[in-house]
């Protein structure tokens, strides 16, 4: 959806935001507005600092970035669900969506629309989706106009899946962990891979020195 603020003092709407919105029993909305936004479609890069760029690219939107990650919280059942939006390519991000976890996240909610793209990309969006399951341990519920929606459950499997192109609806019963575990790659990221050019560089020195001691 579109969430839009009018400033009152320009009497002119001000800032546009491609937006999750959460509409619970109680009737109070919560948001989360888009934060990583798509070049040439969502926005003009420098467009701020030279406006003409804009009517370069005729099709290029004018949308404003979000805060950053965040929850929608809702309660149901007794259980409370603490939704991790994100909206399109944004939980390609690893480090985002880790970010939305150290949050308390236990559900990670992917809004798309994947009918710009043919029928191979849909397949390869959900398929690079499901790495977030399996960083973080947490289920995935996906929902797309065009397809393909899912179920992905903690491990990265696909519990139940819709079609590409197709009009149906999905009954889901989604599994809502505890918010407060984590996983080893949501507490030290890419800790090891920073530190794997030591570790490489230190085995070489070590088997190096047990070579020379050998040949004394």
């Amino acid at each position: 959806g579109y969430y839009s603020i009018f400033d009152k003092k320009t009497r002119r709407w001000d800032k546009y935001y491609n937006s999750a919105i959460l509409v619970p029993p109680s009737g109070e909305l919560d948001y989360y507005h888009k934060h990583i936004l798509l070049p040439f479609g969502e926005y003009m890069p420098l467009g701020e600092t030279f406006p003409f760029l804009k009517s370069v690219v005729a099709a290029v939107g004018d949308f404003s970035r979000g805060a950053g990650a965040s929850t929608l919280n809702i309660i149901s059942g007794g259980m409370e669900a603490r939704f991790a939006p994100t909206i399109c390519y944004e939980i390609l991000k690893s480090s985002y969506v880790r970010d939305m976890v150290k949050k308390d996240a236990n559900v990670f909610l992917n809004i798309t629309n994947d009918s710009w793209f043919g029928k191979y990309e849909p397949m390869q969006h959900l398929a690079l989706a499901r790495v977030r399951s399996i960083e973080n341990r947490r289920p995935i519920l996906r929902s797309t106009n065009t397809g393909i929606s899912a179920l992905v459950d903690l491990t990265g499997q696909v519990v139940k899946r819709g079609g590409l192109g197709t009009s149906e609806y999905l009954i889901l019963d989604v599994p809502v962990c505890d918010h407060r575990i984590r996983t080893l790659y949501n507490l030290f990221g890419y800790l090891f891979i920073y530190l794997l050019p030591f570790i490489i560089a230190g085995t070489v020195l070590l088997l190096r020195n047990k070579k020379e001691k050998r040949r004394k």
